[in-house]
């Protein structure tokens, strides 16, 4: 079914080599297909009507990437000393990794899972996108959410969990507008606060939510 829908050329129709074109670029840009090709059978034959064959090759499914690295920065020392927030010179582990699930459900769905783990940041996150949402062409939709625990030096550590929905409508060849709305709520850990004055700290810490809307517009005329 999802492949029927994207034929652009229709059983009795004139043969269109526009529309065997549109086919094989509607089929690779679902994102599931590392092979798309599509052919008339005998195209020098003398038949009236003509068959075409359309070869599909399914990407793999199930795709993980890892990442190691290093950061070298002025994050270490006590977090007690209140005279050198900066920290000193350190040394800290980065990995990260991204594991991707192709053809959810048996749907154009991609699934994806990130993380990443340091000594100032730690995040993981859930994304999940649907091109060509509820069968529209021009309309692809994402949702992204995730947790990250930020230290911002020795002055705090921070928790941030947010979550976003976004639409991509594709109005033209050159022109695409982004629909999205974000929440955001970011807690303090007060034990880890560095504030000179303790009466600010119950202002400073406190939670924060916020929602945003955007919307962007796009034009590339390359």
């Amino acid at each position: 079914g999802i492949v029927n829908r994207e034929l652009q050329v229709r059983d009795g129709a004139p043969l269109s080599q526009a529309g065997l074109l549109d086919t094989q670029r509607h089929l690779y840009d679902l994102g599931i297909f590392n092979q798309v090709t599509v052919a008339v059978q005998t195209p020098d034959g003398l038949e009236a009507e003509k068959n075409v064959l359309v070869y599909l090759e399914e990407a793999r499914r199930y795709t993980l990437k890892m990442g190691l690295g290093g950061e070298v920065g002025r994050f270490g020392g006590s977090s007690n000393d209140r005279t050198n927030t900066q920290g000193k010179t350190a040394f800290s582990p980065d990995v990260s990794f991204e594991l991707t699930r192709l053809d959810v459900g048996g749907r154009p769905h991609t699934a994806s899972l990130t993380g990443r783990f340091s000594t100032l940041e730690k995040l993981a996150g859930l994304g999940y996108t649907a091109p060509h949402f509820l069968n529209h062409p021009t309309l692809d939709a994402s949702v992204k959410t995730f947790f990250e625990e930020l230290r911002d030096v020795l002055t705090f550590t921070a928790q941030r969990t947010e979550g976003a929905l976004q639409f991509q409508q594709k109005k033209s060849k050159v022109t695409t507008l982004l629909y999205r709305y974000a929440f955001r709520r970011v807690t303090v850990d007060t034990s880890t606060v560095q504030i000179s004055d303790p009466e600010n700290q119950a202002i400073l810490a406190s939670p924060v939510l916020v929602g945003m809307l955007d919307l962007s517009l796009i034009r590339d005329t390359r």
